[in-house]
C-alpha cells in the first residue's frame, strides 16, 4: 500500500481530488454499496447510475488500469464521480461527449498547473494529450536525452544556439529545422556583434523563430523549439524575470511566438551540438 500512498499524494491534482482517490483506493467512498453496508435505509440497489455495475468496479479500475496513469486516472475518476452525482441528484442527462471533453480538459489543466517549466498552449494540450508524453517531466538534466531526438510525426523541431569568443567582442548564432524523418528543412549560421553570451542565445532564438515564418509551405505547422540556454528560456516563459538590458529583445521573441503552436524545451548542450557548431562557424 505504500506504493499507492506515494502515487496518490503526488500533488498533481487538487487536494480534494487526491483525497477522493485515496477514498476510492480504500473503498471508503459513500456509494450505494457502502451505504447499504452501513445500514442506511432507502437505497434501492447498489448499482452505478452510469454503468449499471457495483461501484466497487471503479476501485478495480483504479487498482489495475494501466491506461490512465498519474494525472490521467485522477481526472477520469473525479470526472466520472462528479458526472454520476449530477445524474443522481440533479437529474442531469448523461452526456458522454461532454464527459469526454471534461476529462481531457482536466488532464491538460492539471498538467499545465503542475509542470510550470513546460510551455504548451492549453488548447493544444486539450486537443492532443500525447504532448504530455512528448515533453514528460523536465526536472532533472540527467533525465534529458544526451543526443538529438527527432520530433514525432506532425511536428518540426527547431534547434538554436549562440556563441561568443573570449572577451565578448564578436559572436555567432546558428540553428536548424528538421522533421520527424530527420530531414533538414532550413538552417542558418551568422555572425553577430559583441556582448555577453546570453545576448547571442537570445539573438539565435529570435532568428530561429523568424526562420519558422519562412516555412509557410508546410501545412498544419506544429513546432518543438529546443535550446540549451536555461536562462534564455526562463525569461521567455516569464519575461518579468528578465534583466532590463534584454527586456526589449525578450518581448520581441515572445511576440513572435504569440498564437503559434510551439513547445519550448530545454536540452543538454551535448544534444544540441549541431546548432552549437553552426553558431561557432558563424563567428568566422
Amino acid at each position: 500500500m505504500e506504493t499507492w500512498e506515494r502515487r496518490i499524494w503526488a500533488g498533481i491534482a487538487p487536494p480534494r481530488v487526491e483525497t477522493f482517490v485515496w477514498q476510492v483506493a480504500h473503498q471508503r467512498v459513500a456509494v450505494k454499496e457502502e451505504l447499504l453496508k452501513r445500514g442506511v435505509v432507502g437505497i434501492d440497489d447498489p448499482l452505478c447510475s452510469l454503468c449499471g455495475r457495483e461501484m466497487k468496479s471503479v476501485t478495480h479500475l483504479f487498482l489495475h488500469c494501466e491506461v490512465v496513469w498519474e494525472i490521467y486516472y485522477r481526472a477520469l475518476m473525479w470526472s466520472v464521480w462528479k458526472c454520476r452525482n449530477e445524474v443522481i441528484f440533479q437529474k442531469v442527462k448523461l452526456d458522454v461527449v461532454r464527459l469526454f471533453f471534461i476529462v481531457r480538459f482536466r488532464i491538460a489543466s492539471w498538467f499545465v498547473a503542475k509542470f510550470t517549466d513546460v510551455h504548451i498552449l492549453l488548447d493544444s494540450l486539450v486537443g492532443d494529450l500525447k504532448l504530455v508524453d512528448l515533453v514528460g517531466r523536465q526536472g532533472n538534466d540527467n533525465s534529458k536525452p544526451i543526443c538529438w531526438v527527432p520530433p514525432p510525426d506532425g511536428f518540426l523541431k527547431l534547434n538554436v544556439d549562440g556563441a561568443m569568443v573570449k572577451g565578448w567582442d564578436k559572436g555567432g548564432i546558428g540553428g536548424l529545422i528538421r522533421d520527424s524523418k530527420e530531414m533538414l528543412l532550413q538552417w542558418f549560421s551568422e555572425r553577430v556583434g559583441g556582448g555577453p553570451p546570453i545576448l547571442a542565445e537570445l539573438l539565435a532564438i529570435k532568428r530561429g523563430l523568424c526562420l519558422l515564418e519562412d516555412l509557410s509551405y508546410v501545412p498544419n505547422r506544429r513546432f518543438i523549439f529546443e535550446s540549451d540556454s536555461s536562462n534564455a528560456l526562463k525569461w521567455i516563459k516569464n519575461p518579468g524575470l528578465c534583466t532590463p538590458m534584454f527586456q526589449v529583445l525578450v518581448k520581441e521573441i515572445v511576440s513572435l511566438m504569440a498564437g503559434k503552436d510551439i513547445i519550448i524545451k530545454h536540452i543538454l548542450r551535448v544534444a544540441n551540438w549541431e546548432a552549437d557548431k553552426l553558431a561557432k562557424d558563424g563567428i568566422g
